[in-house]
């Protein structure tokens, strides 16, 4: 009986605990005051985050219906830029999928995943949106202490529009599939501070697997490893002290 009552508040359940782990370890990477760069957010689930942590947040978004849900969400209290973020500015075509998480300006990244990780969803609307680089944002807004890049396989794109090393940015990876991407995200990353540190967070744990960030060499010999490869999916953390 008690399972019975319980099941259908399930994911409400769920959702309070992945907020108060996300909290919890996003507290350890930002502090109250600063600014944090949401790219690719969606419909804002890091946002609260960094809003809970008393953080300013820039919110970029470009697909419609989630820059709507933002303004709800949020209203005032952060920045909303309606834009997709590219190498330069302009129009690009966006790829729209039946679950929004998975919209993508890349086609490379949308055919391989569609394969076998993603093969259950469909992209079958585009629309152009506004490009602007991560390096405009900083010239509108400042230098952020955190940027989170969520952009499903546009990360390369993304960082070839910015010609600074940030404190600390965090990319989504998704593996095998866009290993190569991964693998040109730390080399671009390198390129732009040579005290460039990096760790990862596999999966949904909100926890850091290496007890240290290391050197782009050598995390791009994990990359490679089998082990990383078990890891499917996960987000990227790198540092620089400049």
């Amino acid at each position: 009986m008690i399972r019975q009552l319980v099941a259908p508040y399930w994911h409400i359940f769920y959702d309070l605990l992945m907020a108060g782990r996300r909290k919890k370890f996003y507290g350890t990477l930002v502090k109250p005051g600063d600014l944090c760069f949401d790219i690719g957010a969606n419909i804002g689930d890091r946002t609260s985050i960094f809003l809970a942590l008393n953080t300013r947040v820039v919110a970029v978004e470009p697909q419609p219906a989630c820059v709507q849900r933002l303004e709800r969400r949020f209203g005032n209290q952060i920045t909303i830029v309606a834009k997709g973020v590219g190498a330069e500015e302009g129009y690009l075509p966006m790829h729209l999928s039946n679950a929004n998480t998975l919209s993508s300006f890349s086609e490379e990244w949308i055919n391989k995943v569609q394969q076998e990780r993603f093969a259950q969803y469909e992209w079958n609307e585009t629309i152009t949106v506004p490009i602007i680089t991560l390096d405009k944002l900083i010239a509108t807004y400042g230098v952020p202490s955190f940027c989170k890049v969520d952009v499903e396989g546009f990360e390369v794109q993304v960082l070839r529009g910015l010609t600074q090393p940030l404190p600390m940015i965090s990319l989504e990876y998704t593996v095998p599939e866009a290993k190569e991407n991964l693998l040109e995200v730390i080399e671009r990353l390198d390129s732009l501070s040579e005290s460039m540190r990096f760790n990862y967070s596999p999966g949904e744990s909100m926890r850091l697997a290496l007890p240290d960030y290391i050197p782009a060499s050598d995390f791009k010999q994990l990359v490679n490893s089998p082990n990383f490869k078990k890891s499917k999916f996960g987000d990227v953390y790198a540092k620089s002290s400049q």
